[in-house]
């Protein structure tokens, strides 16, 4: 059995209140992908909604690009993503949490996507964000932080 990475990629689609499109950025993706695959891990797919993830920045005359967006199996995958409450972060080895400006709407205040970072890293995972990603971690909460930082504040 192949051991198994998570990425997070966003569900928002619009940038701020403007009509102008966003999502994850494919090359932020797709290159971490063709990496891992090469090396023998499985990725799936999550996103704060579930379903298909909207792209920004598709760029196929890049060859990994191209050749991600028409690998069916992956393809189906970001098209068909899962939503948080559907995984079980014990199955992954790690998260990786890619870019794009959609990530600033979705991820920061995502109790879910926190709950699979703090599983994954609390089980000795490895937790990885890019770019605009790591907005996803911000209110990320770990079980030993509180009694640390509480020993923390009250040394000063």
């Amino acid at each position: 059995m192949k051991k198994k990475i998570l990425f997070v990629v966003t569900s928002h689609d619009r940038l701020g209140n403007t009509n102008n499109p966003t999502g994850y950025y494919l090359s932020e993706v797709s290159h971490p992908w063709s990496v891992l695959i090469s090396a023998g891990y499985e990725i799936d797919f999550v996103s704060p909604k579930g379903g298909k993830a909207p792209a920004e920045a598709v760029d196929l005359t890049d060859e990994i690009n191209k050749a991600f967006w028409e690998n069916s199996v992956y393809r189906f995958k970001i098209e068909h993503t899962l939503n948080p409450k559907e995984v079980n972060p014990v199955e992954y080895i790690a998260v990786f949490y890619a870019g794009g400006h959609g990530v600033m709407w979705d991820y920061p205040n995502n109790q879910d996507l926190g709950r699979i970072a703090q599983t994954i890293y609390e089980n000795g995972g490895v937790v990885s964000a890019v770019c605009h990603a790591p907005a996803a971690l911000l209110n990320v909460k770990l079980l030993g932080c509180s009694v640390l930082c509480s020993k923390i504040n009250s040394h000063y």
